[in-house]
């Protein structure tokens, strides 16, 4: 196990969004992750749309975690609250392989 995950403490449900569907969002299969979060900071993300402009977000919530990237616009729960995936950034490195994912 590597370090980092040792700082994970917390556990989330994660629907990741796969594409727009009918007017209605399609998800894939929902999957439990080990993470940190922090919430009530003044968090703010800056990231590109899918078009091409940068956009700058407040974010309420920010996550740590390992795992493979996780799509804008998938749903997280924790603690019986629910957050839209904003933005998620993979942070590799040679010891601190990890996700930071910004939720509203």
């Amino acid at each position: 196990m590597p370090m980092i995950e040792s700082f994970f403490t917390k556990q989330v449900v994660i629907k990741p969004f796969i594409r727009q569907g009918s007017g209605e969002p399609v998800y894939g299969e929902i999957e439990t992750r080990k993470c940190r979060m922090e919430r009530g900071l003044n968090l703010k993300t800056v990231y590109k749309n899918p078009d091409g402009q940068i956009d700058d977000t407040a974010a309420s919530a920010k996550m740590f975690c390992v795992g493979k990237p996780i799509p804008p616009r998938s749903i997280v729960t924790y603690e019986g609250q629910e957050f839209t995936v904003i933005n998620c950034a993979d942070h590799g490195g040679f010891s601190n392989d990890h996700l930071e994912v910004y939720l509203e």
